[in-house]
C-alpha cells in the first residue's frame, strides 16, 4: 500500500499509525517513534513557566482566567507575586479586583522574608517606588533560589509580557 506522505519523518508516523493495537511491529522505527510521541505528550503537560508550587500555580492561573485578557503587565506581574505566598494572598486578595490592585490599603501582618520581598516588590512594580533594594533580593535569608526566580519570572512578566515570559527558562540547578 503507497504512503500518502513525501517527508521521512510523516512516512514513519504513517507506518506507525497503520500498525494494530498492542502488535509489536517488526519495523525499528516504530519504537522510535513511540519514544518521541511518549516525549511530546511529557512536554505538553509540563508548565513551561516557574511557579514556587502547585497551589501557586492554581491560584493564578484561576485568578487570571477570571480577568480580561486587556489587563496590564504590571497587573499580571503584581497579581503572579501576590500570589506566589499562600499567607500573603490570604490577607490582600479582598483587595484585588477585576483590573485592579488596591496597594496602598494592604496592610499585610506577620510576613516572614519572602512574603516581606514579594510584597515590596508588588509595591515597586505597580507604584513605581523603591522599597526593596538589591541587597534584599540577593539575601539567601530572605529568598531562596526558588523564590528568586519566582520574582525573576515577575519582572519578566512586567517587561515582556505574560506570553514572552511563559517563554523563558530558568535554570533551577546551580553547577
Amino acid at each position: 500500500m503507497p504512503l500518502f506522505t513525501t517527508k521521512p519523518v510523516d512516512q514513519l508516523f504513517e507506518r506507525f499509525m497503520k500498525h494494530q493495537p498492542n502488535f509489536k511491529p517488526d519495523a525499528p522505527e516504530a519504537d522510535r517513534i513511540q519514544a518521541e510521541l511518549d516525549a511530546e505528550t511529557k512536554q505538553k503537560g509540563r508548565t513551561p513557566m516557574i511557579y514556587r508550587d502547585e497551589r501557586h500555580q492554581h491560584t493564578f492561573e484561576k485568578e487570571r482566567s477570571i480577568r480580561p485578557e486587556s489587563v496590564s503587565r504590571k497587573f499580571l506581574a503584581a497579581l503572579y507575586l501576590l500570589t506566589a505566598d499562600g499567607g500573603l494572598w490570604n490577607q490582600v486578595w479582598d483587595q484585588v479586583t477585576i483590573r485592579k490592585i488596591y496597594i496602598h490599603e494592604m496592610h499585610p501582618k506577620n510576613l516572614n522574608g519572602t512574603s516581606y520581598v514579594f510584597f515590596s516588590a508588588t509595591k515597586d512594580i505597580l507604584t513605581g517606588s523603591d522599597n526593596i533594594q538589591l541587597t534584599d533580593i540577593a539575601d539567601p535569608a530572605l529568598l531562596s533560589i526558588e523564590a528568586y526566580l519566582v520574582l525573576c519570572t515577575a519582572l519578566a512578566i512586567r517587561a515582556y509580557g505574560l506570553e514572552k515570559a511563559v517563554r523563558i527558562q530558568f535554570e533551577k540547578r546551580w553547577e
